[in-house]
């Protein structure tokens, strides 16, 4: 073994992906990946003006350093990077070609790292502070993506979302193209909120938990002036696949900017269409409105305005490559249990077309309270799961209950009672309408 007491190297450019490559090409341990390397470095200090690692770039780094077993540790590590500085310690094991380190960076770029991270161009710029503690194997990116592990906090102040964190960007959701009515009027309500900049935000800030090339979202928050979100899920660092979660929260402005997707909500139907209770009902069902606990509610953040009146609560669903529209599943409306039963009682007790049938109103009303007692249950349950598996879908349950309860039961009731009074009018199916139609 060759020992070295005290060494400085200085080097103005430093590729660390070719020396690993060339690590990796030498004569392999019999009992690992990498070579052996009867070297030990007792004491050295490093200076590289530029530093390379594939897509990641630094400047001005300074280490301490020594090698010994085949590992090379590197301590006092400072650089900047991305317009911020990066600290830590790290180290190399040149026999497993593995690297362990712990880097805390402080008011970088955001939007230069996420895209030199994960190929995002774009998409969040602001102000980055984080911690990281990693580990990784391989002489090669895709090969260390694959093993990368470890956990990642983040926060980001005084940022923009690029378009695919934007309000506008959710209602492309494959639930609402999928009705011509609404895919027709999309383009002008997304022309009616571009001004609001919902992509804005104070601050957005999470934690991520990462595993053999899998970046799992524990959460992450972020709240502006006209929308909050918070999501769980997770995002694929080699495909760009993700299955996400998002619950958030937009401010009057961009609800009185929502046009016929603003009257998808529960909230909007009470106040608009209570006298064509079937025809809401039908909406409702649909797939726009769910409901969830008010603990998860309050999950969003709070709007940085402080703003709650004329607020309303959205659920979007993401599953698919981030950067293609199509994968934004669904966008529902939010309510909390509770309201969404009282809404609903609200619907049926000022319903003209049901005060003329006393019998399936009572039961509408009493099957409300059973569905809405059901779906909180399920919620509860749900919630448990979610803390421990973040791509489930915390409302697919309720949003069963909520179907089942009403779609059939309303059909089969509603054609019965309506049927039964044609009959016993002794007129024409028309001019029943028409009678119903006037004194609505």
């Amino acid at each position: 073994i060759f020992t070295i007491n005290n060494l400085t190297v200085n080097s103005n450019h430093f590729d660390l992906g070719k020396i690993l490559s060339v690590i990796a090409e030498m004569p392999q341990n019999s009992n690992a990946p990498g070579p052996d390397f009867p070297l030990v470095i007792k004491s050295g200090h490093g200076n590289l003006k530029n530093f390379k690692l594939d897509a990641i770039v630094t400047q001005n780094a300074s280490a301490d350093f020594n090698l010994s077993d085949n590992t090379l540790y590197l301590k006092n590590l400072k650089t900047t990077a991305y317009n911020g500085n990066v600290e830590g310690d790290l180290s190399y094991n040149l026999q497993y070609l593995r690297l362990k380190t712990k880097l805390k960076g402080q008011n970088l770029t955001a939007n230069s790292a996420v895209t030199a991270f994960f190929g995002l161009k774009d998409q969040i710029m602001g102000n980055l502070n984080f911690n990281a503690d990693l580990t990784m194997s391989g002489s090669e990116y895709k090969q260390q993506m694959q093993t990368l592990k470890g956990t990642a906090s983040f926060v980001i102040l005084d940022g923009q979302m690029g378009s695919l964190g934007k309000f506008e960007h959710f209602l492309y959701a494959q639930n609402l193209l999928s009705q011509s009515f609404l895919k027709t009027t999309l383009g002008s309500v997304v022309s009616n909120l571009t001004p609001k900049n919902t992509g804005k935000f104070t601050k957005m800030s999470g934690d991520i938990a990462l595993s053999n090339g899998w970046a799992q979202i524990v959460q992450v928050t972020s709240t502006g002036p006209n929308m909050s979100l918070y999501l769980t899920g997770k995002f694929n660092l080699l495909n760009n696949y993700a299955n996400i979660d998002i619950l958030g929260n937009i401010s009057k402005e961009v609800v009185n900017s929502l046009g016929i997707v603003g009257d998808l909500s529960l909230e909007k139907l009470t106040s608009s269409f209570t006298s064509k209770f079937g025809t809401t009902v039908n909406k409702v069902i649909s797939g726009y409105n769910i409901t969830t606990s008010k603990e998860m509610i309050n999950k969003i953040p709070t709007l940085s305005t402080g703003a709650t009146e004329g607020t309303r609560s959205f659920k979007v669903k993401i599953d698919g490559n981030i950067e293609s529209a199509s994968a934004v599943k669904s966008f529902m409306w939010l309510m909390n249990s509770a309201d969404a039963e009282a809404k609903t009682k609200e619907l049926i007790e000022n319903s003209k077309i049901l005060d003329k049938m006393p019998t399936l109103k009572e039961k509408l009303l009493n099957q409300t309270t059973t569905t809405t007692q059901n779906s909180t249950t399920t919620q509860n349950s749900t919630t448990a799961t979610e803390q421990t598996q973040t791509t489930t879908n915390p409302t697919a349950a309720t949003e069963t209950k909520t179907k089942d309860g009403f779609k059939t039961e309303f059909k089969n009731e509603l054609k019965n009672q309506l049927q039964n009074k044609i009959n016993s009018s002794n007129k024409s199916l028309p001019d029943f309408l028409n009678d119903i139609g006037t004194q609505k």
